[in-house]
Parts: C-alpha cells; sequence; structure tokens
C-alpha cells in the first residue's frame, strides 16, 4: 500500500537533537507535536496550500464537471484525505514509537496529490446503441428515435491525466521552530530543581 507521511523528528533542528535525545520520556513531547502538526495539515486544507507559501494549482474545469457538489475546494470534494491525515483510524498513519512519531494516510490517491504526475487511463467500458444502416452496424445517437440494439462496448480510448502537486503534508520553517520550542519544553521540565 502506498502511503504518504511525515516523521515529526525529522523536522527538530540539528541542535535541539541533544535535548530530545537527553528527554528520558520522548512520548508527551512527540504526542504534542503531533497534536501541532495536526492542526497544520488542516490548516494547509483550510487555506489550499497558501499556509505553506505555495498556493494550490486551481482544479480543471472537468474535475469541477465531475465533483458531486460542483465544489471549487481543492482537494475536499468528499473530506476523506483530510479526515485520514487528521483521525486516527481507517486509511490514518499514527506511528508512536518511544523515540519516533509518523503521521499520514494510506489513502491511495494521496501520494499523487502530495507529489504530482501523470495517470494513465482507458475510457470505461460499457454499452453502446447501435442502429442497422445498409452499410452495417453504426453507432446510434442519443437523440436517434429509431429502432436501436444495445450491445456491451470495451472499448474507448487511451488518455492522460495529469494531477498537479499539492503537497499537504509539509513541515515549514515555523512548524520546525515550534517542534524544536515543544522539545526544548519538555527537557526543560526534567531541569526543574
Amino acid at each position: 500500500m502506498s502511503d504518504v507521511s511525515i516523521s515529526v523528528l525529522d523536522h527538530v533542528s540539528p541542535m535541539l537533537r541533544g535535548a530530545v535525545k537527553a528527554l528520558k520520556d520522548q512520548k508527551p513531547a512527540l504526542r504534542t507535536s503531533g497534536a501541532y502538526m495536526y492542526r497544520a495539515v488542516i490548516e494547509q486544507f483550510r487555506t489550499e496550500g497558501a499556509r505553506s507559501g505555495d498556493n494550490w494549482p486551481p482544479l480543471s474545469k472537468a474535475t469541477i464537471r465531475g465533483r458531486r457538489k460542483k465544489s471549487r475546494a481543492i482537494l475536499q470534494d468528499t473530506g476523506r484525505l483530510r479526515r485520514s491525515v487528521v483521525s486516527r483510524g481507517g486509511d490514518s498513519i499514527y506511528e508512536l514509537t518511544d523515540t519516533s512519531l509518523r503521521i499520514g494516510t494510506n489513502v491511495e490517491y494521496a501520494r499523487i496529490h502530495q507529489k504530482g504526475g501523470t495517470i494513465n487511463r482507458v475510457s470505461r467500458a460499457g454499452s453502446a446503441r447501435l442502429r442497422n444502416t445498409r452499410k452495417g452496424s453504426r453507432f446510434a445517437k442519443q437523440t436517434f428515435k429509431g429502432k436501436t440494439r444495445t450491445v456491451a462496448w470495451a472499448g474507448g480510448k487511451a488518455f492522460e491525466i495529469h494531477i498537479p502537486a499539492r503537497p499537504f503534508l509539509v513541515a515549514t520553517e515555523k512548524d520546525k521552530e515550534e517542534i524544536g520550542k515543544i522539545f526544548l519544553r519538555h527537557a526543560l521540565k526534567g531541569f526543574k530543581a
């Protein structure tokens, strides 16, 4: 299964890594950092990428037409992707150990939206209406009122869908500073007299 995740400790500055290692119990600091990152992801979705400094590219007209609610909100047609990152269970990744925390999602389309890419497709199989002519069978237009027969049709043409990167799991410089402060506060609690 393809997942998209972020490891919290990867975003602690090298200077603070010594303080992190000195902590007897890193789990409270990791949990607090995870809660901070959850809020960051929610804000990234709310601002459609502006939180990290790069607005997400707008949706194509074809994408908007295919939506259930004709919404223009990017990556938020059903809300499944956002919920899978910020809620535990289901497609969510929340792996807390004594020394690390990894959060993310296992939703099958998360990676292509996070990093961008191209998908190759063949139009769907289905059925077609045929009408008889002197030269044989021909496709009948929807407006054709005469006698037709419906047949299974497997054909279609191949096409590519280009999906631009819309990173939703992002740790900005400000996030790195905040995570560092969280660990520093937890480290200093142990040194109180």
